[in-house]
Formats: structure tokens, sequence, C-alpha cells
């Protein structure tokens, strides 16, 4: 990684935490207004994104800062979890049935979803928590006799070697097999969110980027189709008759032959991305020496 000028990560982190609330904003106005059918992918991904922020910048600017951000996006995000995998599995279901309300997806999943899924209240919590972030660090690197130079030096130091945590747990993974594939997907997740707030700071990173969204997005359709393949096979000895039992044990067999393709797509994309990750590993340890 480049040589960190001094205050930038301060900057970048400045600039992060604005585009974050701006989100927040614009998260909590769609909730007030409904929803949406996006509205939890779009929830979970913001708050992933807000816990990798908070986890590269914690301590900054006092021991515990970034903690309750990172805190509560997290609650959040793993209470959505659940939700969002039953969004996921009655689409996909949809798609091979010919549309919402059939009988199968009514086997597989019973009942329906909440009519709100995403309180405001929920995201007005993590959103108080960011703006006291943003708050603290204004007002301690702020001013004109502020010390950015020094907390840019020491921060520079703490970021790359926690980046240097999360490329170590993903190069671990890496190449990924089958039953390492869920694992791969979820530090991939975590090196990419990580990564993005930095990317300006080296020309290499935009091209991982690009990397790690193509082995996610694989790897998620692989684990979505999986996960979906066991919950309809569990459904079929539950007394829905022969004709029924028939028709979700199809629907098993085409979620099987969907995720084996998905499973080679995940892994030739995270085969990819062993060099481009060792190469910035590298990069970043020679930047620590200096």
């Amino acid at each position: 990684m480049a040589t960190l000028r001094p205050g930038s990560l301060l900057r970048l982190l400045e600039e992060a935490l604005a585009v974050h609330g701006a989100r927040l904003r614009a998260l909590v106005a769609r909730a007030r207004s409904g929803g949406d059918e996006d509205l939890v992918h779009d929830v979970r991904v913001a708050l992933r994104r807000l816990e990798a922020l908070a986890r590269l910048f914690r301590g900054v600017p006092g021991r515990r800062d970034g903690e309750a951000v990172r805190a509560s996006a997290r609650e959040l995000r793993r209470r959505l979890s659940l939700l969002r995998s039953e969004e996921v599995g009655r689409a996909l279901i949809q798609q091979r049935t010919g549309g919402p309300g059939g009988p199968v997806e009514a086997i597989v999943f019973p009942g329906g979803l909440p009519a709100v899924r995403v309180a405001t209240t929920d995201l007005a919590k993590v959103s108080r928590a960011l703006t006291g972030w943003r708050r603290r660090l204004a007002s301690a690197f702020g001013g004109s006799f502020a010390p950015r130079v020094d907390a840019g030096a020491d921060l520079g130091r703490k970021t790359r070697r926690r980046l240097d945590r999360r490329f170590r747990e993903l190069s671990s993974l890496l190449p990924p097999r089958r039953k390492t594939l869920h694992a791969g997907r979820i530090a991939a997740k975590r090196v990419r969110y990580a990564l993005e707030p930095v990317e300006p700071l080296d020309p290499r990173i935009g091209t991982i980027l690009r990397l790690l969204r193509a082995f996610q997005v694989a790897a998620g359709d692989a684990h979505d189709l999986v996960e979906l393949a066991g919950r309809v096979r569990a459904a079929v000895g539950t007394g829905n008759g022969p004709a029924g039992a028939a028709a979700l044990e199809a629907i098993a067999r085409s979620l099987d032959a969907d995720a084996a393709r998905a499973i080679s797509a995940a892994r030739r994309h995270g085969a990819a991305l062993t060099g481009p990750i060792r190469s910035l590993r590298l990069a970043l340890g020679k930047a620590e020496t200096r």
C-alpha cells in the first residue's frame, strides 16, 4: 500500500462517516414509507459496511469510539438475517413455480412475511451512534491546532495491521473448497467492506474489490441454493401426499443442479483472488517497515 499522507486516513474516515450518515437517512425514509422488496437486503449491506468501518477505525478519536456503531449495526443485521434468508428462499421458489403464493411456497415457508420488516426505531438507534462518533471526531480533530498529523500516522499503523488480519483470514481459505466456501464468502465480505473506504490509497485496491464482488456474488448464490435445497427436502416428508412430495423433490433436484454450477463459479472466482491478495499483503508489509 502506498505511503499514507498525514491525515489522509482521517479524511477518508470523515468522508465515509458522512456517506454512511446519508445512506442511513435514506433507509429510514424508505422504511417510514412502508419499505420495498429490497429494503432488508439494502439495510443489511449498509450495516455490514458500517461494522467493517467501525472495526477498521475503532479507537478514533477515543478508546471506545466506533464500538457503539459496530455493536448496534451488528445486532440489527443479525436480527434481520433469517428474514432476509426467507425473502431470498421465497423468490427462488417463485422463479421455479410461476410466481408468488403457490402451494410449494406455502409448504416450505408456512405463514407470511411480516408487514413491517425494518423498524425505523432500529435504524434510528444506529444513526444516533453514528452521529455521536462523527461529533467526537470533529471535536477532537476539527480545530486549527488539532493533532491530525500524529493521529494520522498512528492510525496508519493500526489500519495496516487490521487490514492484514483480514487478509490473513481470507488467504487461509483460498482457493476455496466446497466445505470452506461459506467461510470464504464471509471473509471476502469483511475484506471488501474494509477496503472500500481506503480504495483511494492504492491503485490495486480497485481491482481487488472487483474480484471480491464477483466471488461474493457467486458464493452467495451457491449458499442460498444449498440452504434452500435442504429446506425443501426437509419439507418432503411432512404429509403432503405423493404428488406434493414429488413436486418438492423435483424442485430440490433443480436447486442442487444450480447450486453445483454456482459452487464451481464461486471456486473459480475465489481462486482468482489468491494472487492479488498476496500482492497487496506484501505491499502492506513493506509499508509497515518503512
